[in-house]
């Protein structure tokens, strides 16, 4: 099986490191040729100035060109791009206009109208693409969408979500770059999961406010309601949650059963892997107030490595594309309006 040539563009993202780091990890799957620092992608933030010097050692042994020089190699098939988050779609742009495979992480900037560009691009051009939604691929979140497809919910009225974790000072005064905070920032990831299971909701309150805690003016505390004619879906995202990475979690209610997963990851410990993790899942139904439900524990997994061979066999025509491109944009769109940022997400999509 031939290998896939690819390189990556950027290192400002939080990703970035690790995502470098699996793509080397798979000599089987990617031929990793090296990456690029684009000039913009690096700001005087003291915060990501120490996580990019942190993360450096991920990159030792590869070889570094200029956005050019990839963008140009005759032989390369896809790039992940990799840059500060609001830089994503530029950069995925350039790489789709000269018809490479793209992956970019996550969240796709502040413009639906940019995103929906890319997209359209990738669309005209049959390209493969993927995003940086890594619980798309979490086992026990696949088995929540598995379980809604064969009915094994009844109808859902209710999810409940929260994608927390603590950070300091540095990392606070970092979040003043999105317009949107915390739910832009992390509760993307949730606001894909809830939007795929209950569809487009028919309003969504934002609610996006700075603690000020420590003298930030970043919006580092963030809820959102999305409200659908039977029901209602809260997200939540906050900044300053000591031990939020433990508890962050996906709660499904349905007319049949209800579903808990918490944690959604937490480390686990397995050689094999660079990003080892595992995840619990509880499943409830019975209709008595003390059921305790039935426990499961996942086997350890990669964070990135299924949603990077996904991707490959996407290259390769093995498979279609994890989630249609007309939905993506569905996504986003309640993401900008879900982070506060004007977006009229009920509009058609025309890719």
């Amino acid at each position: 099986m031939k290998r896939i040539k690819i390189a990556q563009i950027g290192v400002g993202h939080d990703h970035a490191g690790q995502m470098f780091n699996t793509l080397r990890n798979m000599p089987d799957v990617f031929d990793v040729v090296g990456y690029a620092i684009p000039e913009d992608d690096v700001t005087d933030n003291e915060w990501e100035l120490s996580h990019l010097e942190n993360q450096s050692r991920m990159y030792q042994g590869a070889r570094q060109y200029t956005v050019e020089e990839i963008l140009s190699m005759p032989d390369i098939d896809a790039v992940a791009i990799e840059t500060f988050d609001l830089l994503l779609v530029k950069y995925a742009k350039m790489a789709a206009e000269r018809g490479l495979h793209v992956h970019m992480d996550k969240a796709p900037g502040e413009s639906a109208e940019e995103f929906e560009s890319l997209l359209s691009i990738i669309k005209q051009k049959k390209l493969a693409f993927s995003i940086g939604y890594m619980y798309r691929f979490n086992p026990f979140v696949k088995q929540i969408f598995n379980m809604n497809k064969n009915g094994e919910f009844g109808k859902i009225h209710s999810v409940d979500a929260e994608m927390s974790c603590f950070f300091v000072k540095g990392k606070r005064d970092w979040l003043t770059n999105f317009k949107g905070g915390m739910m832009q920032y992390l509760g993307c990831h949730l606001i894909d999961i809830v939007v795929r299971l209950m569809g487009v909701p028919e309003e969504i309150i934002p609610t996006n406010v700075s603690t000020g805690y420590q003298g930030t003016q970043g919006k580092d505390c963030s809820l959102a309601v999305l409200r659908y004619p039977n029901g209602v879906a809260t997200i939540k995202s906050v900044m300053g949650d000591h031990g939020g990475f433990f508890r962050r979690h996906i709660v499904v209610n349905g007319e049949k059963q209800s579903v808990q997963i918490t944690p959604i990851e937490t480390h686990g410990v397995n050689a094999k892997f660079k990003n080892p993790n595992v995840s619990v899942i509880r499943t409830y139904k019975s209709e008595q107030w003390g059921e305790e439900g039935e426990l499961s524990t996942s086997e350890v997994f990669d964070r990135y490595e299924e949603l990077l061979l996904a991707f490959a066999k996407m290259i390769r025509g093995e498979r279609g594309y994890e989630v249609d491109l007309e939905t993506e944009a569905i996504v986003h769109r309640c993401l900008l309006s879900a982070s506060g940022i004007p977006c009229d997400y009920k509009r058609e999509v025309v890719l």
